[in-house]
């Protein structure tokens, strides 16, 4: 290889931008790296010392010993070899070297010996080399050698440490500018000035503390009360020189900024450093009237120069003033020396170790064992001796050996540190010794401590918001369920048009409200993006005018025209969801409302386009209100946003729903958009798609649109409670489909072996084997993908989750309603295939609600029957035979502490208090299954005295239903 066609790395391009990244290339001499020059011209003993930086065409001197140019062409340079090599490139007589013999230093006799080390990056850069020079042959030293690598690793420790540096003050300049660019008012400076991240102290034109941030005084160690009125001089070191105070006061009261590290002593005596920064503030005049000061806490960068400053001196204090552990052993283990923080981290004097100890005096057996055992896994090899678990793998791989360990001190601390052991070798290439560098860890296990307690203590708080969310939903979906419930039945008595039209608006407020509030409650499902938007078909315009005649009392009380104008093309009937419509309309038309108080609001629903499968609808909310600031329009949608901060004190709201309604569009592929005028008024506007409803679809006028299947299907029903069992006989039978019945799972997965079935009805608890382990059994033992609806009194999301997580299709609450399980049925049939099986038939929904008495309801059981007298009556009969019966078997269970049994029948008797709609009923024994449930679980020993008095009022309850049952029995049947 010649001079003409120098080598090049391979990583070239990489190389260089790492030099650069450093800013070292012509800049001017430096202490640190001349030391360092120095040391190892005195090292090595050569003339020649130099550090230098190797770029696209030249090799420049940072620093350098013996040598007076500052540069040389790159294509000349002995170093371009060295940067091409991990290790140190030895040449020690270079005209016995097959290329570097013809460089022209070497025919002129300049140069005849060579030892470069490159300049390593953390990345692996070659960016530069040490290198030392003779002009006659020479040999070095393996000891040498080491030092010359080492004090190469300590000239990029100081590259780093510059950059580092460098990129804290670039930092604190640019907090500083950022901190300065707006002085214009007092105020301004104080929002700027005051930044957590830097200490900050305001004096007036006599240097009177007139203000300090918090970080001045946690450095400092006074308190606020102590530095105000004080001057600076409550924390003067006494370090500096009188001459340094009078270039700070005569600079600042010439109007400049002064900048400057300082030395300050804190109340208990221990001294910190600080990078400076004082801004004079000037009046008209041009005289100071105040001063700002902004500084860093430099202490340890004071602190690690003062350390590398040390190790500079001499090859000795290289190693002695190191602050790790450093331990040279020989090849036996035996310590041969070791530096001064290695005794002190470890507690030992040095005659204790050196020559008479091994590193295994410090290390923990049971973690040496722990290492060695991995190790010999590792590598398929036994360790003979316990020191080999520590150097085999620099001696066989060649490479350090770094890993965490534990020191034991003398005192028997132990303290967590980071080992490097590398190999030390001879000119041969054998292994002489070896060279183990520790650093102690504590720090870094204390902070990894910390952030694994900040993890969590925030899991924590995830788990407390989704419990607090999970009670709030319930404490508040309990009552407004009862709001709703109510109504329905007060809407199935006989009324007269004003009293429907009344209870509509009731019972549709209640649903808009229940829907909001679950959206509100379950914020988190919002920011996870769960909303699921659930399009039905539904008449558009009778649900807006539901929402404009809700609105329609709040905009008559305030006295503005509230107006809802609809397009003449308007269809009745699309396919949408209802329900985030309904809630998008509420939440805008009621803002509109609420922040108008004279003037008008119109809503207004046009016709965008329309071809044969969908229409587009544009939605409008215009009001003449207060209006929105232009400055707010950009922020308007977002969550917890109003107008101004006046708006939510004025008008109230939490400021979430506008953010919500944005989103619930977004999930429906529109965009809600708003023009405004402060004083004028608001438009907020957005535009939908709707699937058309052709004449298949669900007809909402109280009928029920039932497809009929060709063939029977054949059903497997997994129930133990007979009354449920002959219930959803009746109506799977009514269906016109057929039906088996299994007592429990066991006998379920083998009547599922004996015959084909299309579907399985699956309740969740059931003695021998429940819903939960028979539908795993089916889908991991059998293998089969029947269809499986789960069946259960449970309605939490967390069981239902449970059950799609199982392997189930779909899920139905008890008590169930008949077409939406004959819905379901056919959903689950339509997703394996059997679609084109069905053809359309209407079936009339069930009788009204009839109340019977002042307990028993009929409602529900009279809809599955269908008016079957004869199965009403079979029906009444069982569960009045049953009752008695099963409340006895209830009570001598919970006498006996047998909470699995308690939990099972009370779970049984609510399927039956469900039929007959005895909510008391059903409340008392939900109680009593949940507390014998946790109590079964979690071992506990004894029911609550309140499960104990409901179970007397159940009793009571139920001996007045059987009481009014078997009457009717007697009248009407």
């Amino acid at each position: 290889m010649s001079a003409s066609n120098p080598p090049i790395p391979l990583n070239e391009q990489e190389r260089l931008q790492a030099l650069r990244e450093y800013e070292i290339m012509d800049t001017s001499p430096e202490e640190t790296f001349d030391s360092i020059a120095k040391l190892a011209s005195y090292i090595c003993e050569v003339p020649i010392a130099l550090i230098s930086f190797i770029d696209e065409d030249r090799q420049w001197y940072k620093a350098k010993v013996g040598m007076d140019v500052q540069e040389i062409s790159r294509p000349l340079t002995f170093c371009q070899y060295a940067i091409l090599d991990d290790k140190l490139t030895y040449v020690p007589d270079a005209e016995e070297h097959s290329v570097l013999k013809d460089n022209p230093s070497v025919r002129e006799g300049k140069v005849r010996f060579y030892a470069g080390t490159p300049l390593t990056t953390p990345s692996g850069f070659h960016i530069g080399t040490l290198c030392v020079v003779d002009s006659k042959p020479k040999e070095l030293n393996e000891d040498q050698k080491a030092a010359l690598e080492t004090l190469a690793n300590h000239v990029m420790a100081h590259l780093e440490l510059k950059k580092r540096n460098k990129k804290l003050k670039n930092e604190v300049s640019k907090l500083a500018e950022k901190a300065l660019d707006g002085i214009a008012k007092e105020l301004d400076y104080y929002k700027m000035a005051i930044d957590e991240t830097s200490i900050v102290s305001i004096t007036d034109e006599s240097g009177v503390i007139t203000y300090v941030n918090d970080k001045f005084c946690a450095i400092s160690q006074f308190r606020r009360d102590e530095l105000l009125g004080q001057t600076h001089k409550i924390i003067d070191s006494g370090f500096h020189s009188k001459a340094f105070f009078e270039s700070l006061w005569k600079t600042l009261l010439a109007g400049k900024v002064w900048k400057n590290e300082i030395k300050n002593k804190a109340k208990d005596g221990s001294y910190y450093w600080e990078d400076m920064v004082v801004v004079p503030f000037l009046n008209p005049h041009g005289k100071p009237y105040k001063f700002v000061s902004i500084k860093r806490d430099i202490t340890e960068e004071k602190h690690r120069k003062q350390r590398i400053t040390n190790l500079l001196k001499t090859q000795s204090s290289i190693i002695d003033g190191a602050s790790y552990s450093i331990v040279f052993m020989d090849t036996r283990g035996i310590i041969r020396k070791i530096n001064k923080s290695g005794l002190q981290l470890l507690g030992y004097k040095e005659s204790e170790v050196v020559n008479v100890k091994t590193p295994l005096i410090f290390l923990d057996e049971q973690e040496l064992e722990k290492v060695k055992k991995e190790l010999e896994k590792e590598y398929s090899k036994t360790f003979a001796k316990d020191l080999d678990v520590l150097v085999d793998s620099a001696r066989t791989n060649n490479t350090a050996d770094s890993r965490e360990w534990t020191y034991i001190t003398k005192s028997g601390k132990r303290i967590p540190v980071w080992q490097t052991i590398t190999c030390i070798y001879d000119d041969e290439g054998q292994v002489q010794g070896y060279l183990s560098v520790a650093e102690d860890y504590s720090s870094k296990k204390k902070v990894e401590a910390k952030l694994i307690e900040a993890k969590q203590l925030a899991e924590q708080a995830v788990a407390m918001k989704a419990n607090f969310l999970a009670n709030m939903s319930h404490e508040i979906r309990t009552p407004m369920n009862a709001i709703i419930g109510f109504t329905d039945l007060i809407s199935e008595t006989k009324l007269d048009d004003t009293q429907t039209e009344y209870v509509g608006h009731v019972k549709m407020a209640g649903e808009n409200l229940l829907l909001l509030v679950n959206d509100i409650l379950d914020l988190s499902k919002i920011e996870a993006g769960k909303l699921v938007i659930d399009p039905q078909p539904f008449n558009i315009k009778a649900s807006l005018k539901h929402n404009y005649e809700l609105l329609k009392i709040r905009a008559h009380e305030k006295l503005i025209d509230f107006n809802l104008l609809l397009d003449a093309e308007l269809p009745d009937m699309v396919v949408g969801d209802k329900g985030r419509l309904n809630q998008i309309m509420m939440n805008l038309a009621g803002n509109a409302i609420k922040f108008t108080t004279d003037g008008e609001v119109n809503i207004m629903v046009k016709k965008v386009r329309e071809d044969e499968e969908s229409i587009e609808l544009k939605f409008s909310i215009k009001d003449t209100g207060i209006g929105i600031p232009e400055s707010k329009l950009a922020t308007i949608f977002e969550r917890f946003s109003q107008g101004e901060e006046s708006t939510s004190r004025n008008f109230g709201g939490t400021g979430l729903g506008l953010n919500i309604s944005k989103q619930l569009i977004e999930l429906q592929d529109g965009k809600l958009e708003v023009k405004s005028r402060v004083g004028i008024g608001s438009e907020f506007y957005f535009s939908l798609i709707y699937q058309k409803v052709n004449d298949i679809d669900v007809n909402i006028n109280n009928k029920v649109e039932l497809p009929e299947i060709n063939r029977k299907v054949s059903i497997l029903l997994c129930e133990d409670n007979v009354i449920n069992q002959r219930l959803v006989r009746n109506v799977i039978e009514g269906f016109g489909f057929e039906l088996d019945i299994a007592h429990n799972g066991k006998e379920g997965i083998e009547m599922f072996s004996s015959k084909v079935y299309d579907l399985v009805l699956m309740d969740l608890q059931m003695p021998l084997m429940d819903g939960y382990q028979a539908t795993v059994h089916l889908r991991t033992e059998v293998n089969s993908d029947i269809p499986i609806i789960a069946m259960t009194a449970h309605s939490f999301i967390s069981e239902r989750q449970r059950c799609f997580d199982l392997g189930m299709n779909a899920y139905v609450s008890k008590p169930f309603r008949k077409e939406e399980l004959y819905a379901k049925i056919l959903e689950v049939l339509d997703r394996h295939g059997l679609k084109e099986k069905v053809e359309e038939r209407k079936v009339e929904e069930a009788e009204a609600a009839v109340s019977v008495g002042s307990k028993i309801n009929l409602s529900y059981l009279r809809e599955l029957s269908e008016n079957n007298k004869e199965f009403e009556k079979e029906i009444i009969a069982m569960f009045c035979q049953k009752v008695e019966n099963e409340i006895e078997v209830l009570e001598k269970a919970m006498h006996e502490q047998d909470f699995k049994e308690v939990k099972e029948f009370a779970h049984a008797m609510k399927s039956s208090a469900s039929l007959f709609l005895l909510e008391k009923c059903v409340y008392i024994l939900n109680q009593t299954e949940k507390e014998a449930t946790e109590l079964w679980k979690n071992g506990g020993t004894e029911l609550s005295k309140e499960v104990f008095e409901g179970i007397n009022e159940l009793k009571q309850l139920l001996g007045e239903a059987t009481e009014e049952l078997n009457d009717l029995l007697e009248k009407e049947y």
